[in-house]
């Protein structure tokens, strides 16, 4: 899918028919969780499609472009990008986290245990389970699940989120139009600085942005803004 929206969108630039079959591939895609148990690598493919339709439009040219509120903002790709990075990281917490211990020992008692794939080589080669029997599929399974869990629980997770943030911010700034999703985004960085422990850049970004928010009323936004504060300043 990704082939002819290149196409369509850097060489022959055109953007709505680029964005248009993204948006169905990707509506498709978002759905389409084959493993329940590795849920956090279908949103970590869904992270991946988004950022790099977004950083696509960035490369065409300003001319091509929004910056409003619409599907020709990079800043609407960035910002779903960091949409499906939290997904994944929920699940991460909730499936592989659990496993840390074992993992932890297994890594200790064997450093190249995780360094590659079993039994295939290279990332996205499926193993063929037909001709084994179901003990052998299970510690399969289990190996392939521990090996993702191990490369989740590396992975800096927060890093990528208030990336993904910070470039969405970017694009929805330029307009100077949309004061409520820069506000929006403004409170998901500083809740993301606040999980990584970075309290300072938590708490100026909750600073900047909850007088806005004290004026306007917006009490959704204002409240978990007051308790990143609050965290910030124990």
């Amino acid at each position: 899918h990704f082939k002819p929206c290149k196409i369509k969108l850097l060489e022959l630039k055109n953007v709505e028919q680029s964005i248009e079959q993204f948006l169905k591939h990707i509506r498709w895609y978002q759905s389409s969780i084959a493993d329940p148990q590795a849920v956090f690598e279908h949103f970590a493919e869904v992270y991946k499609q988004y950022r790099m339709f977004g950083e696509m439009l960035e490369r065409i040219g300003a001319k091509y472009i929004s910056f409003q509120l619409d599907y020709k903002n990079p800043g609407f790709y960035f910002q779903a990008a960091a949409s499906a990075a939290k997904t994944r990281k929920k699940y991460v917490l909730q499936l592989c986290e659990p496993h840390r211990a074992t993992i932890t020992k297994l890594a200790a008692a064997d450093p190249t245990a995780f360094k590659a794939d079993y039994d295939t080589g290279y990332v996205g080669l499926k193993i063929d389970y037909t001709n084994m029997d179901n003990t052998t599929k299970s510690s399969k399974a289990e190996q392939l699940f521990l090996k993702s869990s191990y490369e989740e629980i590396q992975f800096d997770h927060c890093r990528t989120i208030i990336q993904m943030l910070n470039n969405a911010y970017k694009h929805f700034k330029k307009s100077g139009k949309n004061p409520r999703i820069t506000t929006t985004i403004a409170s998901d960085l500083a809740e993301q600085y606040l999980d990584n422990k970075q309290y300072s850049i938590a708490k100026s970004i909750a600073d900047t942005i909850i007088n806005h928010l004290r004026h306007s009323k917006w009490n959704v936004i204002m409240t978990p803004v007051h308790h990143i504060l609050l965290k910030c300043s124990k």
